[in-house]
């Protein structure tokens, strides 16, 4: 059986929430694949796109990179929540912090 986790974290102050997914059938958890979202934010098809990875044995985790229920809903909102990110040094910069968050040597606990 899928599990599927809401994980909350923080980046540059404010809170994300994020998607961890695994099958937990295995014995183990499988290699992490990290799944970013398109500019529209993370959404139930984003979700969807891990869930199928966790279900060929990879531990997935559903990453948020604009806020904990920030999406754009219209092409105009999700060009500001696009702005916003672009305003205050870009996407890559953003990537990069999210990244540090969740990255090192850390164990799954479940």
């Amino acid at each position: 059986m899928i599990i599927s986790k809401p994980t909350d974290y923080g980046l540059d102050g404010k809170p994300h929430q994020g998607l961890l997914m695994y099958d937990d059938a295995q014995a183990t958890l499988g290699p992490t694949v990290l799944a970013f979202h398109a500019w529209d934010g993370r959404s139930e098809a984003h979700d969807m796109f891990a869930h199928r990875l966790a279900a060929l044995g990879w531990t997935a985790f559903s990453v948020d990179l604009y806020g904990k229920g920030v999406v754009g809903n219209t092409s105009g909102g999700r060009g500001a929540t696009r702005g916003e990110r672009d305003e205050d040094g870009g996407h890559r910069l953003l990537l990069r912090r999210a990244l540090r968050v969740r990255s090192g040597p850390r164990r799954c606990t479940t």
